[in-house]
Order: C-alpha cells, then structure tokens, then sequence
C-alpha cells in the first residue's frame, strides 16, 4: 500500500506514505464544508442558468401521450449532478490542501500514484476518514 491512515484519537490523524508523516486533525469546520458543498453546487447550477436566460423548467421535456402528460427532468438531474460533483470536487482538493498543507496534485504525484482508480480510493478513504467513518481492521 502507498500510503496509510492512522487514527490516533478521536478527530486526531497521521497520513504516513514513503518517508513521510503527516498528522492532521479533523473539524466540525471541514464537515460542514463538505456539507454546504452540494448546496454550493445547486446554486452555481440555478445561478448559471439563469445567466443563459433559463431556468430549471427549461430544461423540462414535456410529452404528450396517451392523453397525459410526462415531464422528463432527466436533463435538469444529469446537469445537477455533474455541478454538485464539480462542487465536491472542489472543496476536497481545497480541504486536502488545507489539511496537508500542499498542493493537491503534488501530494498525489508525492505519494506515487499511477492511476486514477489509486487517487479515487485515496479520496475515498479520505473522504470516509472526514466524513466520521475510520475503517475498521
């Protein structure tokens, strides 16, 4: 494994990879980042339609058949949920860099990751570690 996450008491943490250690310490300020990061997202997506002119019901596609009528919000939903990841994205790297004081890509290419699925479990783990769920041995 090239790195490892070591929780030393509760809120309190040590990222060890190569040579190196790193303790970091997780707050009630980070969750609430990662938290507001969804809302962060609909909001961009609200506030940069209506920059087009739009709004969430004009991306409504409305279907007559059968004498009823079908709304597909699929447009709205995929366009959501890409804001809401690029809003999470964001404010991990933004947290990440906060936490170990560094460039995000830099400690990804400084811990030795090759592929993305490596970098993906790594925000995974990291993720579950801020979100109050320290795996279990």
């Amino acid at each position: 494994m090239k790195y490892e996450f070591i929780k030393n008491a509760p809120d309190d943490y040590t990222l060890k990879y190569k040579d190196k250690v790193i303790n970091f310490h997780n707050t009630v300020d980070i969750a609430t980042k990662l938290q507001s990061s969804i809302e962060k997202g609909k909001n961009k997506l609200i506030f940069d339609l209506a920059k087009e002119g739009l709004t969430v019901k004009s991306l409504e596609v409305e279907t007559k058949k059968d004498g009823k009528t079908y709304i597909d919000n699929s447009n709205f939903e995929a366009l959501e949920k890409n804001y809401i990841e690029k809003a999470q994205a964001d404010t991990f790297i933004e947290i990440v860099e906060e936490l170990f004081k560094t460039n995000f890509n830099e400690l990804m290419m400084d811990i030795g990751f090759s592929t993305e699925s490596e970098m993906t479990q790594f925000g995974t783990d990291l993720g579950n570690i801020l979100n109050g769920n320290f795996p279990s041995k």
